[in-house]
Order: structure tokens, then C-alpha cells, then sequence
């Protein structure tokens, strides 16, 4: 039976209650009210309410992502785009790109839902507050594909986020724009426009979806990062620097993470998966019993959304799951369970044994819960997502305050701490930040290679650090003198190597977590030593 969700655009609210009224006059299209009044669907918009209309920022963005054209090639994704030089023969035709009006208007809109205030009260900042589902977004963003399609029942679980490609073509244009700024002597601009992309990117944090918050940690750690690498070219530059130390200092302020806009500390776990897992239960079993008819084809037709040819397949599957599946109170059940467990590890310091323990998704019998196994999948990855991108802001703030004091002064820092307060001002509310992978909130380990690295009798040494880049197989060193300094955590297992492994968080590999110089500089000049980059 079809229902009301089957029209081909959202009716607005008036219209829709008329037929909606007219439809259960009739008696029939009882299924669009139920939708309509979906409790979990409900509360996964709830939050989004409170986001005042004039405050919304995909109500500005949306319409403008969706003329914003595709990157050329060579930056069509942001790391790539993040890489590419602009002495690159590949760079032209990205800046052309990033100079076109529609793009220029996406930057325009983005720096309209930021904010440029040193102590933002990030209650009333821009969020973005589209609602999941299609019943209460504007017909025009409908039209443009620019909204979350759940299907003609409004399930959770058959989520499209039909935006998401258009924020990671937005984020390719924004690198692309900070590396042609950077080139042109305007650092300090290329500076804001990453700070605002990482406001915006933090607004996506806020979302309930797994993968919409997977884009957003992601996309503001190569963005901090891409803070530090703008900010090491321009002071290596042989035409000297175009950053200036007050600005600076600003910048530093707008990256404050308790009480500012980025607020890790108010970041949760996506809630959409168990949500929609709590709305598929209520409607593949029988209250209080075993699986209803619906069962099978239902779960089939989630689990092959990218592979539609596949569901009757699919269904054969499920059938021969029904007959050992538990009922559905154990099954709602086991559904909070897992995802309370996942919470409670989420308040967790990160080096806390706990963690290392079992979760219970990983405990979960596969057969007899196998509809949870299928919607809730493992969002477990954000951990390790949320404290790279602590280290990744506390490695911004913490270099380009050292960045600040080299030009102020222009010498390098004598310790970590010489930076308070010149640049780091107690007074103005600043702190010098500790180590995110210290359980005993220790300095991060600082140091000017040759300097302060001096053995007696012996011959004067760079300093040699073997680099590991996430999803890049061999690691490379780099050899690093006394004309720059370095800045890193003790890494995941908390130990202090001095920084002769930067292993970041290369999984099963023990080292430290390399701030500056940042990994992807050196990375660009090993690519460029190897004659790899275009």
C-alpha cells in the first residue's frame, strides 16, 4: 500500500495535514500517519529544533552546494586537494575552479555561518538543523536533492544523506582556496578560511548520523593540520613570511576548545543508528513476541540499498535468520545495551583500562541478534577519530603559538613553555595546553633539533624522525636541523620516544604524535623529492 510518502516532493506543513486529514477520513493512508508520528524519528530531529530559523546553516549553504560544479581531477578529493602545490602544472585549473562565481558564492556563504568573534557563545552560533526526512524540508531543497531521503516509510535505517558528496566537494574547494591565498602572500586569509571550514565541520559533529559525523572528525583534523602547513611554508618561504603574530594569537583564541565553538567536550555518538534500529524492531516483530512477516523483506531491503538486484537473495537470507533470531523485547534490549555501552566508553579518559576491555557489540551473538548486527554496525571507529582530532587542535593552537612567538621575537622558543605569556596570555583567558596522550597531563615534548640535542665531544646531528602517513604504506625519514622546532605527543601508548617515530596513529605501530613540523609538509617534500607530485 503505498503511502503519503510516495508523492513525488514534501508537501508543506498546511497542505500536508489537509490530505493527510482527508486520507484518514477515508480510511485509508494509515501508515503516513503512523510515519508522521514516528517516535524515533521524532527524536532524532528533536535537537535540530532548537537552532533558530535565521541561525540555520544549511538553509544558506545547501542551495548554493547544489550548483557548486565538480573539481577538476587532480583535487577532486580534499587530501588530494590539501597536497597539491601550487607550483603544481595540475594547480591552475583548481584555482580557476575556485575563482568561478558559484564557488566563490559557496565561500561566501561559509564565511557568513561562521564567525570571526574571539569568545563566541557557540548556543547562538549557526548550526545546521535540516531535518531528517523529507516531510519538513523546503520543497526546493527537495527538488535539488539536497535533504536526507529515508524512503516512502520515513525509515531511519534506509537513510540517504544526499548532501554529504556536495560538504566533500565544498571541502576540496576550501583547500584548494587556502593553498591559492598562500601563494598570493595572503596566509593570514588562507588561516581564517580553515578556521571557519573547521566551525562549519564542527556544526556536522553535531548530527546524529555515523557518516555524517565520520566526515565531519575527518575533515577538521586535515583542516587543523592544514592550519600548521600553511602556517610552515609561509615561514619557510624565501620571499619571507605574510603572517603576523597578533593574528595569530586570534586565531589561536577561535580554536578554544572548552567554552568555544569547538567544544570536544560536547561532542556525542551518532544516536541515528540506535534510533533507527529501536524503529526497525518495533516494526519487524511481532509486541512481545518473535519476527512477523515482515521480517525478512524489510531487513532485505536495508541491507541491499546499494545493491537493490540483491534482495531476494537477501530475503531467502533472512528467512533462514527469523527462525533463531531472538524475540523482540531481548532484542530491543540487547539494542540499548550495546549502544549504552559504546556511551559509557565515550566519557572514558582515553587511556583508561576499560577501554581495553570487550564492547558488548563485540560480545554480541551474531545469529540471534543478527537485525542488530546488520543495523548498528561498529561505530567504535570515532574514538579513535574524536582523540586524533584533540591532538590534532591542540597541536594548531600549541605550533602556531610557537609559529607567533618565532616572529614576534624572532628567535625560536627557549622551552615549551616560553610561549605564556606573550602569546599564550593567562589574562585573556588562555592556556598552555598539555599533552591529550599524557595520563598525567604532562607538557608536550618540544625541542629545537641540534640545540638541544648536544652531546659532548660529539659532531652536531640533525635529527632524524621516521614518518608514518595514515593510508600510506611505507613510511620515509626526514632528517631536521636546528633552523625549526618540533612539537608532539607521546602518542597512543603514551610513551615519549623523542619523536624518532612519528607513527601519528598508525594502528599496531608505537611511536609519537608529530605536531610540528606537520606530517603533511613533510610528506608534500618527500613527494616532491621522489618527483611523485603532478
Amino acid at each position: 500500500m503505498k503511502t503519503l510518502y510516495a508523492s513525488a516532493r514534501p508537501f508543506s506543513s498546511p497542505l500536508r495535514r489537509v490530505l493527510l486529514g482527508t486520507a484518514l477520513a477515508a480510511g485509508t493512508f494509515l501508515f503516513a500517519a503512523a510515519a508522521l508520528a514516528d517516535e524515533w524519528l521524532d527524536r532524532a530531529n528533536e535537537s535540530f529544533k532548537s537552532i533558530q530559523p535565521d541561525k540555520r546553516s544549511d538553509t544558506v549553504l545547501l542551495p548554493l552546494l547544489a550548483k557548486l560544479t565538480d573539481p577538476p581531477a587532480g583535487v577532486a578529493k580534499a587530501d588530494l586537494a590539501a597536497l597539491l602545490p601550487a607550483a603544481s602544472t595540475q594547480f591552475q585549473a583548481a584555482a580557476d575552479w575556485a575563482q568561478l562565481d558559484t564557488s566563490k558564492a559557496v565561500l561566501e556563504a561559509l564565511s557568513k555561518v561562521t564567525t570571526n568573534d574571539l569568545k563566541p557563545d557557540w548556543k547562538k552560533a549557526y548550526g545546521f538543523g535540516q531535518p531528517y526526512g523529507s516531510q519538513d524540508v523546503d520543497p526546493d531543497l527537495y527538488a535539488i536533492k539536497m535533504y536526507t531521503e529515508l524512503g516512502e516509510q520515513q525509515t531511519l535505517a534506509e537513510a540517504k544523506i544526499l548532501y554529504l558528496p556536495a560538504l566533500a566537494k565544498m571541502e576540496s574547494l576550501v583547500q584548494v582556496e587556502a593553498t591559492r591565498l598562500a601563494a598570493d602572500g595572503k596566509a593570514m586569509e588562507a588561516l581564517d578560511l580553515l578556521v571557519r571550514f573547521t566551525h562549519f565541520a564542527r556544526q556536522i559533529a553535531d548530527r546524529k548520523f555515523f557518516a555524517e559525523q565520520k566526515w565531519a572528525y575527518e575533515s577538521m583534523c586535515r583542516s587543523l593540520e592544514r592550519m600548521r602547513d600553511i602556517a610552515y611554508q609561509d615561514i619557510r618561504s624565501s620571499g619571507g613570511s605574510h603572517l603576523n603574530s597578533d593574528a595569530i594569537r586570534d586565531g589561536i583564541r577561535r580554536l578554544k576548545d572548552r567554552g568555544g565553538l569547538m567544544g570536544l567536550d560536547r561532542l556525542k555518538l551518532p544516536e541515528a543508528e540506535r534510533l533507527a534500529t529501536r524503529q526497525i524492531v518495533g516494526r519487524i516483530f511481532e509486541p512481545g513476541a518473535g519476527p512477523n512477516p515482515s521480517f525478512s523483506r524489510i531487513l532485505a531491503t536495508v541491507s541491499t540499498q546499494k545493491h537493490p538486484l540483491r534482495i531476494f537473495s537477501e530475503t531467502a537470507k533472512w528467512d533462514a535468520v527469523a527462525v533463531a533470531h531472538e524475540g523482540e523485547k531481548k532484542t530491543a534490549t540487547q539494542a540499548d545495551n550495546v549502544y549504552n555501552d559504546w556511551a559509557s566508553r565515550w566519557e572514558l579518559p582515553r587511556l583508561d583500562v576499560k577501554l581495553k576491555l570487550p564492547t558488548t557489540y563485540a560480545r554480541l551473538d551474531k545469529v540471534k541478534y543478527a537485525a542488530l548486527d546488520a543495523m548498528l554496525g561498529d561505530i567504535s571507529s570515532l574514538f579513535d577519530k574524536r582523540w586524533q582530532l584533540e591532538a590534532e587542535l591542540v597541536g594548531t593552537r600549541m605550533s602556531l603559538a610557537h609559529v607567533a612567538f618565532f616572529l614576534s621575537t624572532k628567535s625560536l622558543a627557549p622551552e615549551y613553555s616560553s610561549i605564556r605569556p606573550r602569546i599564550i596570555d593567562p589574562k585573556a583567558g588562555d592556556a598552555l595546553d598539555t599533552d591529550p596522550f599524557s595520563s598525567k597531563g604532562e607538557p608536550l615534548g618540544f625541542f629545537v633539533p641540534i640545540r638541544d640535542v648536544k652531546v659532548a665531544g660529539a659532531e652536531p646531528k640533525p635529527h632524524v624522525v621516521r614518518v608514518f602517513v595514515p593510508g600510506v604504506k611505507d613510511p620515509f625519514e626526514k632528517k631536521l636541523g636546528d633552523d625549526g622546532f618540533m612539537l608532539y605527543g607521546r602518542g597512543p601508548d603514551g610513551n615519549d620516544t623523542r619523536c624518532t617515530r612519528a607513527t601519528q596513529l598508525v594502528e599496531d605501530e608505537k611511536g609519537d604524535f608529530l605536531m610540528w613540523p606537520p606530517v603533511m609538509s613533510l610528506y608534500r617534500e618527500h613527494l616532491e623529492t621522489e618527483g611523485k607530485l603532478p
